[in-house]
């Protein structure tokens, strides 16, 4: 018997994963607009985030775009996991916030291309991605996530989150 269509919207679908992802809680981020293949994300900087230089390390902003990207395939039902990724960092992030914007541009087959752009509090972009993902077939939760961080099945093909990955 085939999977069930996921009859949920796209913000029902991304409150059920926020509900299971430890890291998103943990850095308190938002999902401001949701919608098929689309996200906004927020993401309060605290200061422990900045470096010796007073700007956000440059690990957050990544972090916060690779997320948007994730949360783009849950919010059209199809959870994806980061395969390749580019990102050009275009000017020091600063301020008490982060947004990104992540846009789904291309899919084939189980591969997705996504384009993301994350700008500081003043709205300066800081960094541009291009993801490449692979839809998962499993979706995390907040027990598997603590159990097992995810792996790759037989057909190499990334799983989230499973214990038997």
């Amino acid at each position: 018997m085939g999977e069930q269509p996921d009859a949920r919207t796209p913000r029902e679908r991304v409150e059920h994963q926020v509900a299971h992802d430890i890291t998103v809680q943990w850095l308190g981020i938002e999902f401001v607009e949701v919608e098929e293949d689309r996200v906004l994300a927020r993401m309060p900087v605290r200061d422990e985030m900045r470096n010796g230089f007073g700007i956000v390390h440059g690990g957050f902003p990544y972090l916060l775009g690779d997320t948007a990207f994730a949360f783009s395939g849950t919010a059209s039902g199809r959870p994806m996991v980061t395969h390749h990724a580019s990102t050009t960092y275009t000017a020091p992030a600063k301020g008490a916030f982060l947004t990104a914007e992540a846009q789904v541009v291309h899919r084939y087959g189980r591969y997705v291309i996504c384009k993301v752009d994350v700008r500081d509090e003043d709205g300066t972009p800081v960094v541009h991605q291009s993801m490449h993902g692979v839809i998962s077939r499993k979706v995390a939760t907040t027990e598997n996530a603590k159990l097992v961080p995810g792996g790759v099945g037989a057909d190499g093909v990334p799983t989230v989150g499973t214990r038997d990955a």
